[in-house]
């Protein structure tokens, strides 16, 4: 039997199918970036400014429109969208939806307890301070949980736990979600080297990473 985690972990990775918080698209859509023609889909940091949110993206730009707190989304400073935008005729922009993403932080815990139901991976990379990830999970009806974690002992060596909570084979959902990379050890150049471990049907897939 397969050992839990206590329900305190539980709540902060919670992914409900009816709340928004999990993205699906169609596979003719592309990662993170331009889709077809004009249109592109990006994943931005919310930012309010003077009460006005603002989606501030990981190459630096930033995207302004008044359409953009017609969408629903969480309005809150540091939450992560996936937003869907292209150039007007003149010389702003057009926002065509903005969604909820998974976002959390590294939380610790006692790496060899937590769940590792396999996933699907499409892209892991870095951007604006986050562990940014696209994957695919098998999804029927209940409640998947995601989480990030990290033990004391190796602070730096990262795994983002899965729990499918007895979910029966479905179809493959996709799946956006950003950790935010914070309390990582940075080495004596300033630098930050870290690792993330993956759960798949193939076994664990690693990546490594170093940033400034």
């Amino acid at each position: 039997m397969k050992p839990k985690l206590p329900i305190m972990y539980f709540y902060a990775f919670l992914i409900s199918f009816f709340s928004g918080t999990a993205i699906s698209c169609s596979d003719d859509e592309a990662d993170a970036g331009y889709l077809s023609g004009k249109f592109r889909l990006d994943i931005a940091t919310v930012r309010i400014e003077n009460t006005t949110p603002v989606l501030a993206l990981d190459s630096k730009d930033t995207l302004r429109a008044t359409s953009i707190s017609d969408f629903s989304f969480t309005q809150k400073d540091g939450q992560r969208v996936l937003v869907n935008h292209s150039p007007d005729e003149g010389s702003g922009i057009v926002i065509h939806s903005v969604s909820d993403i998974l976002t959390s932080r590294i939380f610790t815990a006692k790496l060899d307890t937590l769940p590792s139901d396999p996933v699907k991976i499409q892209s892991v990379w870095t951007g604006g301070g986050y562990l940014n990830v696209i994957l695919y999970m098998n999804y029927y009806s209940k409640k998947h949980i995601f989480g990030l974690y990290r033990s004391a002992e190796s602070p730096n060596d990262l795994y983002l736990s899965h729990d499918k909570q007895g979910d029966s084979e479905g179809y493959p959902v996709r799946v956006y979600m950003s950790f935010y990379l914070n309390g990582l050890q940075k080495s004596s150049n300033d630098s930050t080297s870290f690792s993330v471990t993956i759960p798949t049907s193939s076994g664990d897939e690693n990546y490594d990473f170093v940033f400034l």
